[in-house]
């Protein structure tokens, strides 16, 4: 089959045909998975040219030389062709830098070719790099092996062009993995737009299925191979497909989503393919800037949300909890959509709107870095909200559905888990303090303002760092449970574009965004924003010298005692924190309390025999 080649020369290229859709004032998973399938109208027309930087120049170059130099050194043996493969040629023709960089040979293994590259840098005395050999592993729909090595201290990894063959053709493990032409290689790919490659000798792209370039330019994702073959070789590429769906803002092919319904194809999501791997893909969807709402988007509307993440045989629900097990998707739809309309704006002039700065206005741009830095945890939140009141039996202790799904479903860090579970089990106390800072009294004064002081205090203290982050989520909750569609079209309307104004949303969510706007500003204005970095004023030994006491068990009732009065004096002296420790009631009945166990201790060892 001949290949199409796009020479480095600009192409003419058709602009992309947009539409106007008409909206209906809904709020239902309908509208909102109507979204998934609206272009994105502002995407530009890629450039459709590979341009390279100086450093890959050199790279390209220096590969061009170990081939002619092995050609030289072997001319009995075929003669090599050395080409880049898949993301690095979509990315460079879309305009994009791209360190991805995977070289594929036609001739010999890729971690033979790494060794050649190492005894080219050796003979013409450059320094070798060690090579780290990856091996296969079909079983896990790991069919190549592989070789990384750093060259020119850019990551590379060597591949070789691969064809296949099935003894069984129910099955898609490959009986006999051999060299492959271009063109036998480019089909076995999990998308046309990443089976394109970039020939080292002659500068030119090739695309082998001759789909590759025209469904970069459309903006579309499909398989080489009819989809249903692509996945049963790796039910991954199912995720990898969502991802650069998201990523690019391009359509999915129809025959895509038929295929994700075949059980098989599920089936082999759920036990084929490690939960690393799916984990690395929904952690690479989340963390994208801009593409994590249309990955959630396409999930659920793949129906793939049970199969990533599924909870085991014996999960049960809390009883102070909601019955649902399945999440259903408008409400992860509904959380995702208010913080894509939050986080993942980059305003194109000083006068677009930001809502997330809108939102904390720049007296907070503290707590505007913490928040934008956690993103992908708010969209991993939002997607494991829906579990929170599962109860998972374990070896060592009981679960909720979002702890176990993290370390058992997607492998995340154990960080992830605890800051889920941090932002799940206090955005309801958010919600509430918001409320109560809310009804103050206008001249914030008196023991009640003292006392709210405190309860926000420790909010902060126990979240940590983490606690801008679970106000953003709080007000996400209650946006989401709006009633008024007009809201949710308001905020999930925008795709990218241009978000509509803070101030021109619906009264109720006005409402609500000016409440949650109010709970930063209290803890700014009473001084507490920061307290979750706060050291007691007094050390243990310092309080015992001032009691006239030893330090004991009961000394960390008495730091938290101390811990409540600099929240409600954050800018106490130490003074007034000692004459404090030795006034305060409730230090007195600790310290009262602890010498009478003491004296009930002593007589208990002097009575007995």
């Amino acid at each position: 089959m001949l290949c199409r080649v796009l020479f480095r020369t600009p192409v003419s290229v058709h602009p992309i045909p947009t539409h106007r859709h008409h909206l209906r004032p809904l709020s239902s998973t309908a509208y909102r998975l109507f979204r998934t399938t609206m272009a994105i109208d502002a995407r530009p027309v890629p450039p459709m040219r590979v341009v390279l930087t100086p450093q890959e120049e050199t790279l390209v170059d220096l590969l061009h030389q170990v081939a002619k130099y092995e050609q030289t050194a072997s001319p009995d043996q075929p003669p090599m062709t050395l080409r880049i493969a898949g993301g690095w040629v979509r990315d460079k023709l879309l305009g994009l830098d791209s360190n991805d960089i995977d070289v594929a040979v036609d001739t010999m293994t890729g971690y033979e070719l790494a060794n050649k590259v190492n005894a080219y840098l050796d003979t013409h005395g450059e320094r070798t790099r060690q090579v780290a050999k990856i091996g296969s592993n079909p079983d896990r729909s790991k069919h190549l092996e592989t070789a990384t090595m750093m060259v020119l201290d850019q990551p590379i990894d060597f591949v070789n062009l691969r064809s296949e063959s099935y003894d069984d053709q129910s099955s898609r493990i490959p009986t006999n993995v051999q060299f492959g032409t271009p063109t036998e290689d480019a089909y076995r790919r999990d998308t046309t737009i990443n089976a394109l490659f970039y020939n080292i000798q002659t500068r030119q792209v090739e695309d082998f299925t001759e789909r590759g370039l025209e469904d970069l330019r459309a903006g579309r994702i499909c398989t080489p191979l009819e989809p249903h073959a692509t996945f049963k070789d790796d039910p991954l590429r199912v995720l990898r497909c969502v991802r650069f769906a998201a990523r690019f803002g391009f359509q999915l092919d129809p025959t895509i989503d038929t295929a994700v319904q075949e059980e098989d194809i599920r089936q082999g999501l759920r036990e084929k393919i490690s939960r690393e791997r799916i984990g690395t893909e929904i952690d690479k969807m989340l963390k994208h800037p801009t593409g994590a709402l249309l990955a959630i988007r396409h999930l659920i509307q793949l129906q793939l949300f049970p199969v990533v993440f599924s909870l085991p045989v014996g999960a049960e629900v809390n009883e102070n909890g909601p019955t649902a097990v399945v999440p259903k998707p408008d409400t992860v739809l509904a959380h995702s959509e208010v913080l894509d309309y939050f986080l993942c704006h980059s305003p194109a002039s000083p006068e677009d709107p930001d809502p997330l700065l809108d939102f904390l206005t720049r007296r907070h741009k503290a707590r505007y870095i913490e928040i934008a830095t956690r993103r992908r945890l708010l969209f991993l939140t939002a997607c494991l909200f829906p579990y929170r009141n599962i109860i998972v039996p374990d070896a060592k202790r009981p679960l909720t559905g979002p702890q176990y799904l993290i370390r058992n479903c997607l492998k995340l860090p154990n960080q992830d888990m605890d800051q889920c579970h941090k932002i799940l089990t206090t955005y309801h106390d958010v919600q509430d303090l918001a409320r109560a800072v809310a009804a103050m009294p206008t001249d914030n004064a008196g023991a009640a303002v003292t006392d709210l002081q405190v309860r926000v205090g420790h909010f902060i203290r126990s979240t940590g760092a983490l606690w801008p982050a679970t106000v953003l989520f709080a007000l996400a909750d209650a946006l989401s449970t709006l009633p008024d569609p007009a809201v949710h079209i308001a905020l999930a309307s925008h795709d990218g574009s241009t978000p509509t104004p803070l101030e021109q949303l619906p009264s109720p969510a006005v409402e609500l965004v000016t409440r949650h706007r109010a709970f930063f500003d209290f803890a700014l204005d009473r001084g507490i924003a920061n307290c979750h970095a706060w050291k007691p004023l007094l050390d243990g030994k310092k309080v015992a010298k001032a009691l006239g006491v030893k330090p004991g068990p009961r000394m960390g009732q008495i730091l938290a005692r101390i811990m409540e009065w600099q929240l409600a004096h954050p800018v106490g002296s130490v003074d007034e924190c000692l004459h404090f420790v030795k006034e305060d009631p409730v230090i007195a009945d600790i310290v009262q309390e602890a010498l009478q166990q003491k004296v009930e201790a002593s007589k208990k060892r002097k009575d007995s025999p």
